[in-house]
């Protein structure tokens, strides 16, 4: 694995126990700020962290850093990102009512200098991050995957169904393991009725882009899909 993606991995584990752990952000990220003194992608990530825990005027001066164009993140991709993030807490900031249906939340940004998918994939980045039950092998696969599902949808897909795979495995280890595990589980009665159908679109997509290369959805329906079945699995693990 490189440099960056090690930096990077472990400033997702540092941002997952932080919002669990460190409410005032003053430890893990402090380790790594000193590990990684200069990696901005430490203070982006940071910068998410805060924003989970609402000390948003920390959050934005944050972000505000990773997202310059002089001294921030050396991508151009991702300081837009931050930039893209650091609207959204800023309207938080200021107690702006946000959406509370999954699909409007993932809308939030949908205008005339942003597309649906864009929206749809940036947004689920950064719900992710307060997933913090999942696994964290889990989470961090999540989170990693969303950010190459508009220029690898494909693998993005695979690694979707893996996320969802893994959580129902977890979450239920009596059930025998075989080569059709997911197939089965999906059509058991153990999953409620309102999951059935996105679980099993995941399952069809993820399939037939590893044996066919390609995906049958929308990338905005599977982006959906994926966070709904992240978000209960997510609670799921939060009860044991």
């Amino acid at each position: 694995m490189s440099e960056w993606k090690n930096i990077w991995r472990e400033s997702i584990e540092a941002s997952r126990r932080t919002i669990i752990e460190d409410p005032k952000c003053k430890n893990f990220f402090k380790e790594l700020c000193k590990k990684y003194p200069k990696d901005k992608m430490v203070l982006f990530e940071k910068a998410i962290s805060l924003d989970w825990l609402k000390n948003y005027s920390d959050a934005i001066e944050l972000y505000e850093k990773v997202s310059s164009e002089n001294d921030g993140l050396p991508v151009e991709h991702w300081r837009d990102i931050a930039s893209f993030l650091l609207e959204r807490c800023k309207e938080k900031k200021e107690k702006r009512p946000l959406p509370n249906e999954l699909k409007e939340f993932l809308a939030i940004g949908f205008n005339g200098n942003r597309d649906l998918i864009y929206c749809y994939q940036w947004n689920a980045f950064y719900l992710l991050h307060n997933f913090t039950k999942l696994p964290a092998h889990v989470r961090y696969l999540a989170i990693s995957s969303i950010t190459r599902i508009d220029s690898e949808p494909e693998m993005s897909v695979i690694i979707f169904r893996s996320c969802m795979e893994e959580s129902f495995k977890k979450l239920h280890p009596e059930r025998k393991d075989t080569i059709s595990w997911l197939d089965e589980f999906v059509k058991s009665s153990i999953l409620p009725k309102e999951y059935i159908g996105l679980s099993n679109m995941l399952r069809k997509n993820g399939n037939k882009a590893i044996h066919h290369g390609e995906i049958e959805n929308s990338i905005d329906d599977i982006i959906f899909s994926f966070v709904t079945m992240m978000k209960y699995c997510n609670e799921e693990f939060s009860k044991r």
